[in-house]
């Protein structure tokens, strides 16, 4: 944002980069984003003054979060729904069965080992809950019914949504007890990254969450 007073002076509110074009340079790192420019705040010369010379303050850029979300509502569980399975890996659980073409397709790309041009591979260690039992279950109902002893920290959810969009986006399930039902919605490829660093606590819950894009979508890091 820029202004000038009644004697000509430009006051400057904005980025300042290291070309002077004003546009931050961004970068992600553990799913959060930073920028390379600082803020300047502070004016310059009068107009039709050369050179432009700013007088001010650089002040270090600061990550900005969302808002905390609120509190998640666990919805009651059906009477006589079993309990997930004692799967050893993370389960990916179907809820939706009115699409087996988009399903089968949903898990070959949660599944396949994904190696990048450089020679980086990418994989999520997860096994398929394909059981009717579970059709139409919410993300807070399903993590009401983690087995005794689970050995995994999240389950992933294909719902219709899953199902609907191209990308196949599944639904990531927060298990931990003081942020029980918890979820973002993230693309196959980004479970491959996801999962692991989650399973390992490598990276936080919030790091992952805070880099969705503006649809809301986790998508992949590198590739």
């Amino acid at each position: 944002m820029a202004w000038r007073d009644q004697a000509g002076t430009a006051y400057s509110l904005g980025m300042w980069s290291p070309e002077l074009s004003g546009e931050s340079h961004v970068i992600r790192i553990a799913g959060t984003q930073f920028t390379q420019a600082s803020v300047f705040s502070g004016y310059r010369n009068a107009a039709g003054h050369a050179p432009v010379g700013f007088r001010g303050t650089l002040v270090a850029p600061s990550v900005v979060k969302p808002a905390p979300s609120e509190p998640v509502v666990l919805q009651d569980v059906p009477v006589g729904t079993p309990c997930l399975p004692s799967v050893e890996s993370v389960p990916l659980i179907r809820t939706d069965f009115g699409n087996d073409e988009a399903w089968t397709a949903a898990v070959r790309e949660v599944t396949e080992v994904r190696t990048l041009p450089n020679g980086d591979i990418f994989s999520a260690s997860v096994d398929v809950v394909d059981d009717k039992r579970f059709s139409g279950l919410t993300a807070t109902q399903l993590c009401q019914l983690a087995p005794p002893g689970a050995g995994w920290s999240l389950p992933l959810v294909a719902d219709w949504i899953t199902m609907m969009e191209p990308e196949h986006p599944v639904l990531v399930v927060d298990l931990d007890e003081d942020s029980l039902g918890r979820t973002f919605r993230a693309t196959p490829y980004a479970v491959h990254e996801i999962e692991p660093n989650l399973s390992l606590a490598n990276v936080d819950w919030e790091s992952f969450e805070y880099s969705a894009d503006d649809d809301g979508v986790v998508r992949p890091s590198f590739s």
